[in-house]
């Protein structure tokens, strides 16, 4: 099933509360591949080594979980978000 690009980006950074709370957007996606690529601005209150300016662990392994369940749902059967 095809997968309309601005259903899926407003799902994943709009009506995800945490995704738009941090910031987290979608970068790029390919359906067909499974892949998905999201960013995030580095603010200072997400660093958790001030003398390297290196993101907080818990920072990263919430875009690790994020971006890996889009990519769970690009395999969905259906794309539905209403």
């Amino acid at each position: 099933m095809h997968l309309d690009p601005d259903a899926f980006k407003t799902f994943f950074e709009v009506l995800i509360p945490f995704n738009k709370h941090l910031g987290l957007q979608l970068d790029s996606y390919d359906q067909a591949k499974a892949e998905v690529v999201s960013k995030l601005e580095l603010k200072p209150e997400f660093v958790g080594n001030p003398i390297q300016s290196i993101p907080h662990g818990g920072l990263l392994s919430f875009m690790i979980d994020a971006t890996s369940s889009a990519t769970a749902i690009l395999s969905l059967d259906d794309l539905s978000f209403s």
